[in-house]
């Protein structure tokens, strides 16, 4: 049993649960709103609120896993897709880390990590494709520390694009396959957009963008509108029906959600250009302003591609029916391959 904690800048996600075969069982989860600067970018700036937080989390949900896994993003991991030689691990090793010497600032100061596309094509071809990874040394060590401040053990730090990854691999997405669609797969927070595109069942391509949801929030608030016991947007609604009433309201859902549908646009139309034969065929939505009642709608309107929030994936055992939408950053980083 594991432990996986998923830090984005304004929420800490957890998840308790196990693996095998890439396959996934969870059967707890928790979130918990982190103070503003907490986190910055995927590094960890207020280390007391941020490990008070977490003991919230583990406290309130009764998590007595104590592997702990990691996973987050930030702009300061660098990351690269290589075609290598077949080779023995200690061969990738050296050549993932030749390659990537190439492209950082201060090759002492990171950790250089890989994991492999698809092994069964490499030994086919004779040529061994990775997403290989450039990891600041000093975030993967304040995450040891976190860990062992909360006395949980550290086993694992894993970026998001490698977390899908894994989880979306021969997977279905609401009872749906993608197999050799090219598809786009979205992180929603409050202050930020993370985009992947899968093309022919592999990922070819991650984003970060920024975009916030602050101004949404600040006319909520000031409305006086309820959302509920749960986070601030959990019960927010805005759908076409619900906010035409409310030109205020409307303008800036509208606004929020155009800015989304830019930054997805823009992989669209790389895809296109990567491979007009297999254009985006549909967008999934996740993070913590996917439960948004009514946002995959308005992207879906604005894109005219159908787009969905992810609530059910096929490599992925729910028996206590948890909202899988929040956690699938830190669902997918229990897989360990």
């Amino acid at each position: 049993m594991f432990l996986s904690i998923d830090v984005a800048n304004d929420n800490l996600y957890a998840v308790e649960g196990s693996s095998s075969a890439g396959t996934v069982s969870i059967f707890k989860a928790g979130q918990s709103k982190l103070a503003l600067n907490t986190v910055e970018d995927g590094v960890i700036k207020n280390h007391a609120s941020f490990i008070m937080t977490l003991n919230r989390v583990i406290s309130a949900k009764s998590l007595t896993a104590r592997l702990t896994i990691f996973t987050f993003n930030s702009s300061s991991v660098m990351s690269r897709h290589l075609d290598l030689p077949l080779s023995k691990p200690k061969e990738i090793d050296k050549m993932v880390k030749n390659e990537m010497l190439q492209i950082v600032t201060d090759p002492g100061e990171f950790v250089y990590e890989y994991s492999i596309v698809n092994s069964a094509a490499a030994i086919k071809s004779n040529i061994v494709s990775v997403w290989a990874y450039a990891l600041p040394k000093e975030i993967i060590d304040e995450y040891h520390s976190y860990s062992r401040a909360t006395k949980l053990k550290p086993m694992a730090l894993e970026v998001h694009s490698n977390s899908i990854e894994k989880l979306l691999l021969n997977a279905s997405v609401n009872g749906k396959p993608f197999s050799s669609q090219s598809m786009l797969f979205a992180q929603i927070e409050e202050d930020g957009l993370e985009i992947h595109l899968f093309s022919d069942g592999q990922r070819a391509f991650s984003r970060i963008s920024p975009v916030s949801a602050t101004e949404l929030k600040i006319l909520l608030g000031n409305s006086g509108i309820s959302t509920g016991k749960g986070s601030f947007f959990d019960s927010v609604d805005l759908t076409a029906e619900k906010v035409k009433n409310d030109s205020i309201l409307s303008e800036v859902a509208n606004q929020y959600i155009n800015y989304i549908a830019d930054e997805l646009y823009k992989m669209i139309q790389f895809q296109q250009r990567r491979d007009a034969k297999n254009p985006v065929s549909a967008v999934y939505i996740y993070g913590g302003m996917a439960v948004v009642k009514g946002l995959a709608q308005g992207i879906s309107e604005v894109l005219d591609i159908n787009t969905e929030t992810i609530e059910s994936l096929s490599t992925v055992k729910n028996p206590n029916n948890i909202r899988l939408t929040k956690y699938i950053n830190a669902i997918g980083a229990l897989i360990r391959l």
